[in-house]
């Protein structure tokens, strides 16, 4: 098995086209945002005075996820540094950490919402809550990001607090409640938990800390990841954003314990996946058996395997989920050397990520509708922060991912370079005395 490696975000950047244009879009909405403005919800939660004006939809002082996006903000701007070395995004970076920092409770918690929403999570196991560990995984992924790509070791200490104080909350709970607040197999799931597992994992690679290492595979759930190791498809119905990210968590497992359950469930999940896979390469549609009164039951779930045939609803094809499948397929192609992945990335990246973005604002698309007669309908400014307003800043910040990988021939002596993406680009691999540029239109 033939395994590769991503180059680094310093490593390749991306000199021209579309994905240039798309990522400067990015680039210059991130940079004109005021922070002030991004950290008004988390300080009121905290106590602290603002003067600031609210943020609009998703992340509106009432807002059920209100701090999601200043998760996703963090990461962006913590690769863009990355990437360029622009001091803009790393002051941005540090500003919002420092921010954090006043407001993290003295036990770890940190967020733009009250902890008393966990409290009725584990008290009426998902009702009347809104996926608050989903909106902790992008908050605790923002800080890990700080960490790895701006160095700042105040963010990692805050990300292993939180991570501390979630696992906490789960020592208290039995087994039953555990699986309760979990098991996220209904329509449009309240309870969501997004990729807090994975993020974990990364904590648990930073510190070593085993008790990070424990929290984590408490969010690999038997119902999913284990059914699909013993080759079960079980997708129909599921909510598929809810669902991505454990794959991309059972991945991150595998490779730290090479256990080959975990690989094995992921290669079948994605082999599921793909019998419910539109043209550009992503996922997500009507359920099944839909919830009338699930708002998100037309859109955002999974039918049955090979069949798209009701599927066109107008609402379609969630960004989010383009992010998270490119996010397997590389992890697949990574471990395996298999290059049928690398055709699904492509499609991926140049079908469903950067048709998401718009080149003039660098907002993003919520859901892309491909039946006859429907348009994009791109977010506004400030106003709109649905979960793919985050993932699409954060897919700017690194179009250049994907284009580049580095491995070694098959004795295991040679190091070589493979190219995966016709984008234009240049590689710099001063390990090995290497630069190529790629032009391409």
């Amino acid at each position: 098995m033939n395994s590769y490696q991503p180059f680094g975000l310093d490593q390749v950047s991306v000199t021209g086209g579309v994905f240039r244009r798309r990522a400067d879009a990015v680039r210059r909405f991130l940079l004109e945002f005021d922070v002030d403005r991004l950290m008004h919800t988390f300080r009121l939660n905290a106590g602290m005075p603002s003067a600031a004006e609210p943020l609009g939809g998703w992340e509106g002082e009432q807002a059920g996820i209100r701090g999601h996006c200043v998760g996703h903000y963090l990461s962006a701007v913590s690769k863009y540094y990355a990437g360029d070395r622009d001091p803009a995004f790393k002051d941005k970076a540090d500003r919002i950490v420092a921010i954090m920092g006043q407001c993290a409770r003295d036990d770890g918690y940190l967020s733009a919402f009250p902890s008393e929403v966990l409290d009725q999570l584990e008290l009426w196991e998902n009702h009347g809550v809104e996926v608050p560990y989903y909106t902790l995984h992008k908050i605790m992924q923002g800080l890990i990001d700080a960490y790895r790509y701006v160095g700042n070791r105040q963010a990692l200490d805050l990300a292993l607090g939180l991570g501390h104080y979630i696992g906490r909350r789960f020592e208290k709970l039995s087994a039953w409640k555990t699986d309760g607040v979990l098991r996220a197999t209904k329509v449009d799931p309240t309870n969501e938990f997004g990729g807090i597992g994975d993020a974990l994992y990364t904590l648990y690679d930073l510190s070593g800390d085993g008790s990070i290492l424990a929290t984590a595979k408490l969010f690999d759930r038997d119902y999913f990841t284990d059914a699909l190791s013993r080759g079960e498809d079980v997708l129909e119905d599921l909510h598929a954003n809810t669902h991505l990210p454990m794959i991309i968590a059972a991945l991150h497992r595998y490779r730290i314990t090479g256990d080959i359950a975990y690989l094995t469930a992921a290669t079948n999940g994605y082999r599921f996946i793909a019998g419910r896979m539109f043209a550009n390469g992503n996922t997500s549609s009507k359920a099944t058996h839909p919830d009338p009164k699930a708002i998100s039951e037309r859109a955002e779930h999974w039918g049955p395997y090979g069949d798209l045939s009701e599927a066109l609803t107008g609402g379609e094809s969630e960004s989010c989920c383009a992010h998270n499948l490119m996010a397997i397929a590389t992890a697949l192609f990574e471990i395996t050397g298999e290059p049928d992945y690398l055709a699904e990335i492509e499609r991926l990246k140049f079908s469903a990520v950067v048709n998401c973005i718009d080149e003039k604002t660098g907002q993003s698309l919520y859901h892309q509708p491909m039946g006859v007669g429907v348009r994009k309908k791109f977010g506004r400014p400030y106003l709109d922060f649905w979960c793919c307003t985050g993932t699409g800043m954060e897919a700017g910040s690194q179009m250049q991912r994907g284009i580049w990988f580095r491995g070694a021939d098959e004795d295991g002596t040679a190091p070589t370079i493979l190219l995966a993406e016709l984008i234009p680009s240049r590689l710099d691999w001063a390990q090995e005395g290497v630069r190529l540029a790629l032009t391409t239109d």
